[in-house]
């Protein structure tokens, strides 16, 4: 019987949840995967249309709040989390 290979978009998915939870379990915390996913998404619309990379961190921020952290994780984790996006969600960006 042939193996299902799993859909490059689930793997870099999955890899994009691995990466948010390594920086902070709290950034995915009881958050909906598809809400993960339609947050990096949005940054990376943001990338297509800007290249100033302050603006895209000031994005991130707003993005990537929670209850705890209302006004995000920090701009050193703000960075590791576009990082993340544009690695895992946008890499041609």
């Amino acid at each position: 019987m042939p193996s299902i290979r799993p859909d490059p978009d689930s793997i870099a998915h999955a890899k994009y949840s691995e990466a948010l939870n390594a920086i902070d379990p709290e950034i995915v915390g009881d958050m909906p995967v598809d809400e993960g996913l339609n947050r990096g998404r949005a940054l990376c619309t943001a990338m297509k249309g800007s290249a100033d990379y302050a603006e895209l961190l000031e994005l991130t921020r707003k993005q990537f709040t929670d209850p705890g952290h209302p006004n995000g994780f920090g701009p050193a984790k703000n960075m590791l989390i576009l990082h993340a996006v544009r690695q895992y969600l946008c890499p041609a960006s």
